[in-house]
Protein backbone atom coordinates (compact mmCIF):
# COMPACT_ATOMS: atom_id res chain seq x y z
CA UNK A 1 0.00 0.00 0.00
CA UNK A 2 3.52 2.31 0.60
CA UNK A 3 3.64 2.31 -3.59
CA UNK A 4 -0.28 3.01 -3.72
CA UNK A 5 -0.35 6.04 -1.69
CA UNK A 6 2.54 8.81 -1.43
CA UNK A 7 1.94 9.22 2.60
CA UNK A 8 -0.11 6.87 4.16
CA UNK A 9 -0.22 8.31 7.62
CA UNK A 10 -1.32 11.73 6.29
CA UNK A 11 -4.34 10.18 4.67
CA UNK A 12 -7.45 11.18 6.31
CA UNK A 13 -10.22 8.45 6.12
CA UNK A 14 -13.47 10.65 6.03
CA UNK A 15 -12.51 13.62 3.25
CA UNK A 16 -11.40 10.25 1.29
CA UNK A 17 -14.60 8.92 1.00
CA UNK A 18 -16.60 12.34 0.61
CA UNK A 19 -14.35 12.32 -2.52
CA UNK A 20 -14.73 8.90 -3.73
CA UNK A 21 -18.61 9.67 -3.38
CA UNK A 22 -18.36 12.96 -5.32
CA UNK A 23 -16.50 11.45 -8.55
CA UNK A 24 -18.97 8.25 -7.89
CA UNK A 25 -22.07 10.82 -8.02
CA UNK A 26 -20.63 12.93 -11.05
CA UNK A 27 -19.42 9.94 -12.73
CA UNK A 28 -23.10 9.16 -13.05
CA UNK A 29 -25.04 12.08 -13.33
CA UNK A 30 -22.77 13.15 -16.48
CA UNK A 31 -21.88 9.91 -17.72
CA UNK A 32 -25.07 7.79 -16.93
CA UNK A 33 -27.86 10.40 -17.22
CA UNK A 34 -26.14 13.48 -19.91
CA UNK A 35 -24.54 10.75 -22.20
CA UNK A 36 -27.28 8.57 -22.02
CA UNK A 37 -29.71 11.28 -22.89
CA UNK A 38 -27.77 12.44 -26.14
CA UNK A 39 -27.56 8.70 -27.49
CA UNK A 40 -31.51 8.25 -27.06
CA UNK A 41 -31.76 11.52 -28.71
CA UNK A 42 -29.32 10.39 -31.31
CA UNK A 43 -31.59 6.92 -32.07
CA UNK A 44 -34.98 8.77 -31.94
CA UNK A 45 -36.31 7.58 -35.45
CA UNK A 46 -39.67 9.38 -34.49
CA UNK A 47 -41.74 5.94 -34.39
CA UNK A 48 -44.09 6.91 -31.42
CA UNK A 49 -44.87 9.88 -33.17
CA UNK A 50 -48.96 9.81 -34.03
CA UNK A 51 -49.73 10.83 -37.56
CA UNK A 52 -52.34 13.30 -38.06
Amino acid sequence: MGGLIYQVDTLHFIPAISNIAAAFIGNYIGGGLIIGLFYAYLNDHHQFYKNN
